[in-house]
Formats: C-alpha cells, structure tokens, sequence
C-alpha cells in the first residue's frame, strides 16, 4: 500500500471511532485523532458558537479558541463522561468570556406578560411538542424572524435552544454541559420558547 492509501485508511479507522475513543487517543498524543475531532466538529460547532455571538468573525476565533482550550485541556477529559457536552460547554465558557469582555452580562427572563388566552394555548401546545427551528419558522413565515429572535434571546436561554433544537442534544447532556440540573434545564427551555413565540408574533404585526 503506498503512502496516499495508507493515508486513506486512517482516516476511515478514525471516521468510525465514538468522539469519546478519539479523546483518549488524543489525550495520548494522537494529533490524527485530535484533527478528526475538529474535523467532525468544525460545522456544527460554529453553526452554535455564530449563533450564540451573532457575528461570524467573532465565531471564526471563538471556534479557535475553544480547540485550543480542548488541547490543553484534553488531560481533564474523563472518558466515563460523553465528549460531546464536554467540547460544548468549553465553547459556551468561551462564548461567556467574549460577552463579559463586551460587557453584555448574560441574563435571564421569566414568563412574558400580555397574552390572550388563545395564545397561551398555542405556546402550550408548541412546548408540549418541542418544535423545531423548521417548524416555528414555517410557522411564522420566515426563518430570518426567528433568527433575529434568537439574537434578542438572553445568552443563558439561547444556548439551551440551540443545543436542544439545533443540536439535538437532550436535557441531560445539556446539563451536563452546563454544570446545572435538569430541572434548570427545563425551566430555561421554556422561557426560551415562550420569548421567541412572543417576540416572532410581535414582529409578524408590525
């Protein structure tokens, strides 16, 4: 086999590695293993880390940064826990350090006032469905609504509904990801369904 296949079938060894098999490779110096990391990675995790700061440029070094911070970090890994929630809450610590250093403090919002009673049952049977990014857009006419919305969505909520619903992560690896209970979990998910479907209906009457 000359150079150029062995190369190949490396990389279909690697390809068909669980992410947590290739952290321990890593961990041992494996920089082919690392690479497929960042291969595997490098479109979900900046479609969340672009999302999450709103600003493509911002998001190419946050993306960056945080592989830097899984490198040097990789002998923390434990491998009894899934990579997957490990890698994402370094990017969302990094995404935490860029608001602070903008001074855009995270924050959290309750319930929104100011509903009939036909639409709190409309956002109740949203809830009760988990809708997808898809489905609120369609539903609201336009996906440029929703991701406006998002960008208005306190820092704290956005990540849990882009994990949850761009990233099909359930509320257990989300919390997880971000050190707190389920029960958080849940309760931020909600809030965050409930600002985006307020602030899309209100953007639909104006």
């Amino acid at each position: 086999m000359d150079a150029s296949g062995a190369y190949k079938a490396c990389n279909r060894q690697y390809e068909s590695c669980a992410d947590e098999t290739l952290a321990q490779r890593a961990v041992a110096n494996d920089m082919n293993a690392f690479g497929e990391l960042m291969q595997r990675y490098k479109g979900s995790l900046f479609g969340y880390i672009c999302r999450m700061v709103s600003n493509r440029a911002d998001a190419e070094d946050l993306f960056q940064e945080t592989f830097i911070q899984v490198y040097k970090n990789l002998k923390q890994y434990r491998s009894d826990m899934p990579f997957r929630p490990w890698l994402y809450g370094i990017a969302t610590n990094r995404c935490r350090d860029h608001f602070r250093k903008r001074n855009r403090r995270p924050q959290e919002v309750s319930w929104m006032s100011g509903i009939n009673d036909e639409q709190a049952d409309s956002l109740e049977r949203v809830e009760a469905n988990t809708p997808s990014p898809a489905e609120l857009a369609i539903a609201h006419e336009t996906a440029a609504q929703l991701e406006q919305a998002l960008m208005d969505l306190p820092e704290k909520q956005r990540a849990v509904f882009l994990m949850a619903r761009y990233h099909d992560m359930s509320y257990r690896d989300i919390a997880l990801t971000l050190h707190i209970p389920e029960g958080t979990v849940k309760s931020r998910m909600h809030n965050a369904v409930n600002f985006l479907l307020t602030r899309m209906e209100k953007s639909t009457k104006s």
